[in-house]
């Protein structure tokens, strides 16, 4: 969960909107017990206008292909490229967080591979500050290249 206030989102003094990320299956339940929560008695809002939020998911997927040249075994190179690639997509999985370009590309590009070229996406992936970019699939594809 993450609180924005004035500044953010176009966002007045005195607005404060708690955003929250989780599983589509539990979004009305975790959203009503949040809600229920920040409004009862026991808690005293430090603003005028709170309100809870589910953090908009930005969709986006990854396609690439990765030159290996020719000696090492080219699904290896892919599964380890993969490893980095999901490492670096879990560190960004966060309300507002970007998913870059060239961190994809970076994550992909592990010592035995010579080139990446990206397909999709075609540029950086902003969520923008309450939402959530969310990888809906990854295609990784070796070419064996060189004598």
């Amino acid at each position: 969960a993450v609180a924005l206030g004035p500044g953010v989102a176009g966002l007045k003094a005195g607005q404060v909107h708690v955003v929250i990320a989780v599983a589509p299956e539990h979004a009305s339940t975790v959203l009503d017990i949040v809600t229920r929560k920040l409004f009862s008695r026991d808690i005293k809002p430090l603003t005028d206008m709170l309100s809870v939020r589910l953090a908009t998911p930005r969709r986006y997927e990854i396609k690439a292909v990765v030159e290996v040249l020719r000696g090492p075994d080219p699904a290896t190179v892919i599964a380890d490229g993969r490893i980095d690639l999901e490492t670096y997509l879990s560190q960004r999985r966060r309300i507002g967080a970007a998913i870059s370009l060239y961190g994809v590309a970076g994550a992909l590009h592990v010592p035995a591979a010579e080139r990446v070229h990206m397909a999709a996406p075609s540029g950086d992936i902003d969520p923008g500050p309450d939402g959530l970019a969310v990888c809906d699939r990854i295609t990784v594809t070796p070419q064996v290249v060189g004598a």
